[in-house]
């Protein structure tokens, strides 16, 4: 079950960077996006705070993973409440907000959102990403690998997020660093 949700959150970081590719968004929004993958259906939730600051926390079945993205730090952060531990990764300039740009799919409307899309290849992966320009943020995905194809489709968005949680490793946690 684990492998699950590090293949989601795989999926999940790796659409992150296109929705911010003018970099992170400097007004506060909570989102809810579904994915549906070959190996099952995944609800993220991410808050984000405007000041480069995101909280990613993904759903697999009973499973629950929490990644916190510190932009300005240049730093992404996988929480493991079960082992008490923070994975900290430099973000790569990929991961960074690096402008890429993908081949132009132009516009459409996607679940009442105009829409502008883009295609990204690499390693034999496709990846659309439609974003909504009303809202600035990712609206669908579609990735297709050797492994089958995954969709993500926004479920909620809103301007006004809840109280912002924490976006610090909680007391306690042992953390390891990776790159």
């Amino acid at each position: 079950m684990e492998k699950r949700i590090l293949i989601a959150m795989f999926l999940i970081l790796s659409a992150c960077p296109f929705s911010y590719a003018e970099g992170w968004p400097t007004k506060p929004f909570e989102s809810v996006v579904v994915t549906t993958a070959p190996t099952g259906s995944t609800t993220t939730t991410t808050i984000n705070d405007g000041k480069g600051h995101v909280r990613i926390e993904s759903k697999t079945g009973a499973n629950k993973s929490v990644v916190l993205m510190d932009y300005p730090k240049k730093e992404s952060i996988v929480l493991m409440d079960a082992q008490k531990m923070a994975m900290k990764n430099k973000l790569t300039s990929s991961e960074d907000n690096n402008g890429t740009k993908g081949k132009d799919l132009g516009k459409k409307v996607i679940n009442g959102h105009p829409c502008h899309g883009e295609l990204f290849e690499q390693g034999g992966v496709k990846t659309e990403v439609w974003t909504g320009e009303d809202i600035n943020s990712m609206v669908q995905t579609i990735t297709i690998t050797p492994q089958g194809k995954t969709v993500t489709n926004l479920k909620s968005y809103s301007a006004n997020p809840p109280a912002m949680p924490s976006f610090a490793i909680p007391t306690g946690y042992k953390v390891i660093s990776t790159k």
